[in-house]
């Protein structure tokens, strides 16, 4: 078994390496072609109008990049019977609301796009995934591809150029979510199938839960009333995987959810502890972790130093996100004894909870929240009303 797993990575090392080098030799190709191109364009263009197109060359390649990459999750994912609830570019966002489609806007800090779906309905145990998966990047291949043919088809240098922005701005995408490298605060596309292709059954299961989660949050059905075996822990699944990792973190806000600050403190001390946790899911739990204990009336001091540099940053570029928002609001209560401040936080996270997609991930923080003021209004001998 320990042979067969040695062999297996050094087959993924070997991928990783050569889809670099070959992307890193193609882009180098584009890059080089687009910087000529733009060269021969000053002459007719001149030095003012010539970066302005520049500009717009790479606006449209970021866009469409991300759209293709939506749309191939889309697309893959009614293929396999799966069922459209969000699709989302940067603040526009298309969701699904008890069975029936309609416009909001939504921002998610750190990512441009999102396409969820409801998972096929009565498949469990080999319910599709890897086409609904890696849709994106065989969505930003297939703009890669087409792209890249234009550029050597066409002889007119700003429609090479313009068509070589998108090719490079695709080729990106594609390598930075179909590489199973975890690049930035959370998996990737690539590591999501890893994880799916080495445990296809546990895997498969966390996978659809989580989009069942969705589902039943976008019918009004809160964490607390899902099955208990949804959350139940899967004994050896690495918690260094989101897909694993991201169901733990859910059970916790469920026993938060219930009230059971003191269960969910000690799981959510546990999760935070895991080897190779995402630095995503590790910061969201630490940031649960505080609430639970200040509720109980315990000290976060240590919270800090667990954070480190990088879980500050992430609260700073995150704090328009509920839960940091309810840490937010007990600190300034609870530490800081500042009513005026507390205020203007709850005013604020009351301002973000009317753009939320689905009630049930904003009434968790409120009900939280709520018991906050209860505590610090008996603990201050203040009245009512």
């Amino acid at each position: 078994m320990k042979q067969r797993k040695s062999v297996e990575n050094r087959k993924e090392k070997v991928f990783i390496a050569s889809a670099a080098v070959i992307s890193i030799f193609a882009a180098a190709l584009l890059a080089g072609r687009c910087v000529m191109d733009a060269i021969e364009l000053m002459e007719f263009l001149g030095l003012v109008v010539t970066p302005v197109y520049v500009a717009f060359c790479i606006t449209a390649a970021v866009f469409l990049s991300v759209l293709f990459h939506e749309l191939g999750h889309l697309v893959f994912g009614l293929l396999t019977g799966y069922e459209l609830l969000i699709f989302r570019l940067w603040n526009w966002m298309l969701v699904r609301v008890k069975g029936k489609m309609q416009y909001q806007k939504y921002y998610l800090a750190g990512t441009a796009g999102q396409c969820t779906m409801s998972p096929p309905k009565g498949i469990w145990e080999g319910m599709p995934t890897a086409l609904y998966n890696m849709g994106g990047v065989l969505g930003n291949l297939a703009l890669f591809l087409l792209t890249l043919l234009g550029v050597v088809l066409i002889p007119a240098a700003w429609i090479r150029m313009f068509l070589g922005t998108i090719a490079l701005a695709s080729l990106w995408l594609a390598v930075e979510n179909g590489i199973p490298v975890r690049l930035g605060d959370s998996d990737n596309d690539g590591c999501h199938q890893r994880t799916l292709n080495q445990f296809p059954k546990e895997a498969t299961r966390a996978f659809r839960i989580q989009l069942k989660v969705m589902q039943c949050m976008s019918y009004g059905v809160r964490l607390k009333d899902l099955p208990d075996e949804w959350f139940e822990r899967q004994e050896g699944m690495p918690l260094s995987s989101d897909l694993f990792g991201l169901i733990e973190l859910l059970a916790c806000n469920r026993e938060m959810e219930r009230g059971e600050l003191k269960k969910a403190e000690d799981r959510l001390d546990a999760l935070e502890k895991a080897e190779g946790l995402s630095p995503l899911l590790r910061y969201l739990t630490l940031v649960d972790l505080a609430s639970c204990r200040m509720l109980l009336g315990e000290s976060i001091e240590d919270l800090d130093d667990r954070l480190g540099k990088g879980g500050r940053k992430f609260l700073k570029n995150r704090d328009k996100v509920l839960s940091v928002q309810r840490m937010s609001y007990m600190i300034a209560m609870f530490y800081e004894d500042n009513q005026a401040k507390g205020a203007k936080i709850w005013l604020e996270f009351e301002m973000v909870a009317r753009w939320q997609p689905f009630d049930p991930q904003v009434l968790m923080d409120r009900e939280l929240i709520e018991t906050a003021w209860e505590q610090y209004r008996k603990m201050k001998g203040i009245q009512k009303g």
